[in-house]
């Protein structure tokens, strides 16, 4: 839409893939399913358990 920016959001995630507590998982989801574009890489997306929802990008 005309006027209207994209959301950016990059996790940053600062656990081991293997020790995210569930907590953070959900709160991290939570967010990003209010942005337009997730900045990731592969080990945080299968981490935080990220899906593409449509519209979206995960990059």
């Amino acid at each position: 839409m005309e006027g209207q920016g994209s959301s950016y959001f990059d996790p940053n995630l600062c656990y081991p893939a293997d020790q995210v507590p569930e907590e953070i998982k959900k709160a991290t989801r939570e967010l990003a399913d209010l942005c337009d574009v997730v900045l990731t890489g592969e080990t945080e997306m299968r981490a935080l358990a990220f899906l593409p929802r449509k519209g979206s990008a995960i990059l």
